[in-house]
């Protein structure tokens, strides 16, 4: 296990960052901590939460999912309100074997203190990363992205991000959400 400090807008958030098996995850702060790398295409649908009510090609595991009119951009966002610890939303997305990937994304927590748990694995494994973030309320939508490497096998070609809420009670908004390859 390793344990990272990164400081944002004078507060100290602690990053948990698990390896298991195949799959890394580096956590950094999105106010410049990660390079401009050369991006590939798209990896996920309706990332924008802009289609749909609740925000179409997004499924659910223990939580309600619906459209919130309050977003970071655009019209919607997609809210997860879980029925269960660690209710969430998700969705599948294509991946090559070994091959690095960029997670952007935007969240709000309705709780305080104000969690949110971010998993991405790929088929077939474990979940073999765990990143929580925490924020302060009051804080409104904030940033974030990780890089991840997949498992160098061959059967590592769908992948899984989860956006998981903590208990009932503690909705969590997700908006602008984008994968892509690092090149």
């Amino acid at each position: 296990m390793k344990r990272l400090k990164l400081i944002k807008q004078s507060q100290i958030l602690e990053v948990v960052v698990i390896t298991l098996l195949a799959l890394s995850v580096t956590l950094k702060a999105a106010d410049g901590d990660v390079q401009k790398a050369d991006l590939g295409q798209e990896l996920i649908l309706n990332g924008n939460m802009e289609e749909g009510n609740p925000p179409d090609n997004w499924q659910r595991n223990n939580s309600e999912l619906s459209a919130s009119s309050d977003s970071h951009s655009g019209k919607q966002s997609l809210k997860i309100s879980p029925s269960a610890n660690l209710g969430a939303g998700f969705q599948s997305f294509a991946v090559k074997p070994d091959t690095q990937y960029q997670i952007d994304f935007w969240f709000k927590c309705s709780s305080d203190p104000d969690l949110l748990y971010v998993t991405i694995y790929a088929k077939g494994h474990s979940k073999n990363s765990y990143g929580d973030f925490k924020r302060n309320s009051g804080a409104g939508w904030t940033h974030w992205t990780a890089t991840f490497k997949t498992p160098n096998i061959p059967e590592a070609t769908t992948a899984y991000v989860n956006f998981n809420a903590p208990a009932p009670g503690k909705d969590v908004l997700i908006d602008d959400v984008s994968i892509k390859e690092v090149r």
